[in-house]
Formats: structure tokens, C-alpha cells, sequence
């Protein structure tokens, strides 16, 4: 028996032209939050501290292991005297943990939030022009670090400052925020602009 396919679906309708001037006229564009940590010797003790305490914990790891170990196989060496190793409580609480919390929590309160913001496509690629890729003087072809399509040296730093709404970046603030940046914190920042600018939202349509 030959089937025959339905053709009567219903036909695939576009939104109305009211609701979607209304949709237009009320849209806004991508925004995210970035925290920095701008201060640099709170951030260097947090590292020293959150180091000791990841050794402490892979030697309670290691003890306990050597614990669990022993009991398995009957415990220790009667012949020697030895006695099976006891392994650290689990739940015991790093001498230093309490120190790193306060780290934490006073590097939250020097760690302002930077709102960064989505450009629409015509400013993005009018930015975008405004850096075009390096050339060799003498062979006209594009400087290797600019395959993707623009000056890697001025482009990031142009698209960073435009992104950002919050605070209001004039040139004075910006130029003060660029010489405190270290190549981290600058990634951070870049990556969310291109976040909201270049990469697809994980949104279920």
C-alpha cells in the first residue's frame, strides 16, 4: 500500500508587523557583568595561601589512602612493631581555611563589577574596519598575528573599551584601567566583549 504524504500542513507564519515593531523598538543588546580583582598583593597572598592549604589536603589524601590500605591488608607489621597508620578526621578544617575566606572577602570588596555590552553588527564591523590587518610593506601580505582578520595589537583593547557601559569609560578612567590590567584580567575583559559581540548565546532556539 502506497502512502501518500499530508500536504495539508498549516503554513509556517511570520510574527505580525505590530508586535514586531514593538519587539524592535523594545529590544536590547547581550550584557555581562565582569568582577576584577584589581588588587595585586591580596591576590598574590590568596595564591600563596590556597597553596598551602591544596598541599595540606593531598597529604590528608595521601594518609588516608595509606590507611585504607593498611586496613585491607590486616593492618601493621606485628614483627616490626608497627601499627596500622591512622587516617585524618575527613571533615578536618585547614588551620588556614578561615585566613583564605578573609582573603576572599577583601578582595570582593576592591573587585569592582565592569558591565560589558553587545555592539550591533554595524558598529561592530564599522570597529572592525577601523582596525584592518597589518601589512608587509614589501609584499603586501598579512601580518601572520592578523590572519583573523584585523590588527590583533589595537583591535582588542578598541573593542573592549567600546563594549564597556558601566562604568563610563572616558579616555582619562580608560587609560588609567588599561595600566592596571595585566594580560589576565585584559583576557577577562576581552573575552566577555567578544561573548556579547561574536559568540552564540546558549538559548533553546
Amino acid at each position: 500500500m502506497t502512502t501518500v504524504a499530508d500536504t495539508t500542513a498549516a503554513p509556517i507564519e511570520g510574527t505580525p508587523d505590530d508586535e514586531f515593531d514593538t519587539l524592535i523598538e523594545n529590544a536590547t543588546m547581550r550584557r555581562k557583568p565582569v568582577r576584577l580583582s584589581l588588587d595585586g598583593e591580596l591576590r598574590g597572598e590568596y595564591e600563596l595561601v590556597k597553596d598551602r592549604i591544596a598541599q595540606r589536603a593531598a597529604k590528608r589524601d595521601a594518609a588516608r589512602t595509606a590507611a585504607a590500605a593498611a586496613a585491607l591488608t590486616g593492618g601493621g607489621d606485628t614483627r616490626l612493631g608497627t601499627k596500622t597508620p591512622e587516617a585524618p578526621p575527613a571533615d578536618e578544617r585547614d588551620p588556614e581555611q578561615d585566613h583564605l575566606d578573609e582573603l576572599v572577602e577583601k578582595m570582593r570588596a576592591k573587585a569592582p563589577t565592569i558591565i560589558v555590552q553587545g555592539m550591533s553588527s554595524t558598529e561592530y564591523n564599522r570597529l572592525l574596519q577601523a582596525h584592518p590587518p597589518r601589512k608587509d610593506p614589501t609584499t603586501g601580505r598579512v601580518d601572520p598575528r592578523d590572519y583573523d582578520g584585523y590588527n590583533s595589537a589595537t583591535f582588542p583593547p578598541a573593542l573592549v573599551r567600546a563594549s564597556i557601559v558601566k562604568p563610563t569609560m572616558t579616555d582619562a578612567r580608560w587609560a588609567k584601567l588599561d595600566a592596571k590590567l595585566d594580560d589576565t584580567q585584559f583576557d577577562k575583559l576581552y573575552n566577555a566583549a567578544a561573548q556579547v559581540n561574536r559568540r552564540d548565546e546558549d538559548i533553546p532556539f
